[in-house]
């Protein structure tokens, strides 16, 4: 009877595994590459498994540490946060990758809880200008 009722931990690992398969359908014509040289493909199986084993780690939590209760609150964040990178995935082709991250940065420290808009900005820029240096520069790699 336990099993069936409806936590915040099984909520939030239903989420999540919600968003790794998404990840993970979305680069299912992409191209993997090879573990010398990966492209567009891996960077979507990888962070679709990742999403799936924080899912399975979650639920798991319970039963290795010591049980934390999740407030309402912080379920919300988690959702508009899971809705954020959903709704990153589909805006990417349409506004590219750099301001869509910025963006989306942005955003996200905001719902997390960061009020301070010049930091987040310049953290956003920061964060937004080395993954395109990595990717561009050094990878040789386009960015939609």
């Amino acid at each position: 009877m336990n099993m069936m009722k409806l936590t915040p931990e099984k909520a939030i690992s239903f989420l999540l595994s919600v968003l790794g398969l998404v990840y993970i359908l979305a680069g299912r014509n992409l191209d993997l590459g090879t573990l010398r040289s990966p492209v567009e493909g891996a960077i979507h199986l990888v962070a679709g498994l990742l999403l799936l084993g924080t899912a399975v780690l979650i639920l798991l939590r319970r039963q290795v540490f010591a049980y934390e209760k999740i407030d309402n609150d912080t379920l919300a964040r988690v959702i508009k946060l899971a809705a954020l990178i959903v709704a990153y995935v589909f805006i990417m082709p349409l506004l590219g990758f750099k301001i869509t991250t910025f963006l989306v940065l942005l955003i996200s420290g905001y719902l997390l809880g960061n009020k301070k808009w010049l930091s987040s900005i310049i953290f956003s820029l920061l964060v937004t200008g080395v993954a395109t240096y990595l990717f561009e520069g050094w990878l040789k790699l386009p960015l939609p």
